[in-house]
């Protein structure tokens, strides 16, 4: 797990993602949120939350046509993600 993580945590954008839902783990926002925070296109945004998702990383939640993104609660995956965005795996 720790090597599939460390291999998306490459792109810098799912970095970012990563270390915002990491450092602020009761967050949920849709693609245009995270998209305005990490001033990316939405596109491109919602193409690696969707990866970050079927990752592990973030859960998504759906209310109608609108989806909302939020950290995992898999306590291991948030152990490795700590470590690789601290530096330390």
């Amino acid at each position: 797990m720790k090597d599939k993580l460390r291999k998306i945590v490459e792109n810098k954008l799912a970095r970012d993602i990563l270390a915002f839902f990491h450092m602020n783990q009761g967050s949920i926002d849709t693609v245009s949120g995270v998209s305005a925070w990490v001033r990316e296109d939405k596109k491109k945004t919602e193409a690696v939350l969707d990866s970050l998702v079927k990752a592990g990383m973030l859960e998504q939640n759906s209310s109608g046509s609108t989806k909302g993104y939020c950290y995992t609660r898999d306590r291991k995956a948030m152990k490795i993600i700590k470590e690789i965005i601290e530096g330390n795996g």
